[in-house]
C-alpha cells in the first residue's frame, strides 16, 4: 500500500480549517486533534478560538482571525495514515501493515553537508563548546537532536543527523522545537501522526584506570604533588542512536555501531520504528479509549442500579411503616370498640355497643380520629397536634416592640 500525502498550502489549509471545526479536518486525515493543531502552530496558522462554532450555530457574530504573512511559506505535506492501516495495529498486524505502506526511498547519508537542515546548523553550533571531563561534548537545546560524542565523531554525527531530520520531513513527519530549560521535552522532537519522539546520539568512551603522563611522573618523582583522577576515557567512535520513549512497546529503539554494521545503514530502520511506535501508541490510546468507554457505561450502569434500589428500598421500608401505621390503627378501633362496649355494659343500654353518655361518646370519637390520623388508608383529620412549631416556640420579647 502506497504512502499518501496531501499537500496544501497554508491559505488552503488556513480556509479548510475556518469551514469546519478541527476535530473533523482531523479524522479526515485520520490523525489527533493534537497532532493537527502542531501542523498549524508549525506553519503559523490561526485556528478558531474554543467555543468558535457554538456561536456559529446560535448565529451569533463572531469574528475570524487573519492569516498572518510569512515570507518562506513552503508546501504543506500531511501523510494521510490509512484506516484499514489503523485497523490492522488495532488487531496487533502492524508490522507487516506498516512496511507494506511504507515505500519511501532510503536514507542515505552523504560524505559531505550539503545544504544542511536547520536543525543540523543547530546542532553543529552546540557542539562547538568545550569538551567535559570525558572528552565529550554535548546538544541539549531545543533546535537540536540530544548529542554526546567525542570532538573526532562530530563530523559523522551532523552527517548522520542531517539525514535523519531531512527524511523525517520527507516522510510527512514534524520536527518540534523543546521547550528551553526542560529536562524532559527540552530538545528538538519528532511528531509522527501526533506522537512526538525523541532521537539522541551518543558515543561510547572506553572507561581505564588512569595513567599518569611523562610530566605528572617526572614531577611526581620529584616529590611534588600531582592529582590523577581514579579513570581516564577514551573515544571508541562507537555511535547509538535512540529513540525515546518506547516502553512497553516491545520494538527496537537503540541502534550501536558493530563490527558488520554501522548506524548509517540502520535509518532506514529508525524510520519505520518511529512509525511503528507511532502506530502501537494509537492502538494503546484507542485501547485506552475503548476501555474509558466501558468503564463509563458500567459505572452509569451500576449507578442506575443502586438509584433503583435505593428507590426500591425507600418504598419496602415506606410500605412497612404504612402496614405498621394501619395494625396500629386496628388495634386502636378495637380496642375503642371494646372500651365503647364496657361503657354502655356500665350504663346498662339495651345497645351494648353505644352509651348515652355525651362525654363518653367525645371520647370515642376523638380515638376513632386518632386511628384515623394513623391509618394510612384513611384520610387523615385535623389535629392539634399538628400545629407548626414555629406556632409554640418561645419568642423574644423585643419582637413586640414592633
Amino acid at each position: 500500500m502506497p504512502v499518501q500525502h496531501d499537500r496544501l498550502s497554508r491559505q488552503e489549509l488556513y480556509d479548510l480549517v475556518w469551514s469546519e471545526a478541527v476535530s473533523k479536518v482531523a479524522a479526515r486525515y485520520n490523525l489527533s486533534d493534537v497532532g493537527l493543531k502542531k501542523i498549524f502552530l508549525k506553519h503559523r496558522i490561526p485556528v478558531p478560538p474554543r467555543g468558535y462554532w457554538q456561536k456559529v450555530a446560535a448565529g451569533k457574530k463572531v469574528q475570524k482571525i487573519a492569516l498572518p504573512a510569512v515570507t518562506d511559506a513552503d508546501e504543506i505535506v500531511i501523510r494521510v495514515v490509512s484506516p484499514a492501516i489503523t485497523e490492522a495495529v488495532a488487531e496487533g498486524e502492524f508490522d507487516a501493515a506498516i512496511e507494506a505502506e511504507d515505500n519511501s526511498p532510503p536514507v542515505i547519508v552523504s560524505e559531505a553537508l550539503h545544504r544542511p537542515h536547520g536543525a543540523t546548523i543547530a546542532l553543529r553550533e552546540a557542539l562547538r563548546r568545550d569538551p567535559d571531563s570525558q572528552g565529550a561534548v554535548h546538544s541539549f537545546v531545543p533546535e537540536a537532536f540530544g548529542c554526546r560524542v567525542s570532538k573526532s565523531s562530530v563530523s559523522r554525527v551532523l552527517r548522520i543527523a542531517d539525514a535523519l531530520a531531512k527524511a523525517c520531513e520527507a516522510r510527512g513527519f514534524t520536527l518540534l522545537h523543546g521547550k528551553k530549560g526542560e529536562r524532559i521535552g527540552g530538545q528538538l522532537r519528532v511528531v509522527v501522526d501526533g506522537f512526538s519522539y525523541d532521537i539522541s546520539f551518543s558515543e561510547r568512551m572506553r572507561q581505564e584506570a588512569y595513567r599518569l603522563t611523562p610530566a605528572e611522573l617526572e614531577r611526581r618523582k620529584q616529590g611534588q604533588y600531582v592529582y590523577a583522577p581514579a579513570y581516564q576515557y577514551t573515544p571508541t567512535g562507537e555511535l547509538t542512536i535512540k529513540i525515546y520513549p518506547m516502553y512497553g512497546s516491545g520494538l527496537r529503539g537503540v541502534w550501536n555501531d558493530t563490527k558488520r554494521r554501522q548506524v548509517e545503514a540502520c535509518l532506514g530502520d529508525v524510520m519505520l520504528s518511529l512509525r511503528r511506535v507511532a502506530a502501537w501508541q494509537a492502538a494503546e490510546r484507542a485501547k485506552a479509549e475503548a476501555k474509558q468507554v466501558r468503564y463509563e457505561a458500567e459505572q452509569q450502569r451500576r449507578a442506575a442500579l443502586r438509584a433503583e434500589i435505593d428507590t426500591e428500598r425507600v418504598r419496602v421500608e415506606q410500605l412497612e411503616k404504612d402496614a405498621a401505621a394501619w395494625r396500629r390503627a386496628q388495634n386502636i378501633r378495637a380496642f375503642v370498640d371494646a372500651r365503647a362496649a364496657e361503657m354502655a355494659i356500665r350504663a346498662g343500654h339495651p345497645n351494648r355497643t353505644s352509651t348515652a353518655d355525651p362525654e363518653a361518646r367525645r371520647w370515642l370519637q376523638w380515638a376513632s380520629d386518632q386511628a384515623d390520623r394513623i391509618d394510612p388508608l384513611r384520610t387523615s383529620p385535623p389535629s392539634i397536634i399538628d400545629t407548626p412549631e414555629h406556632e409554640t416556640s418561645p419568642v423574644s420579647i423585643w419582637s413586640f416592640d414592633r
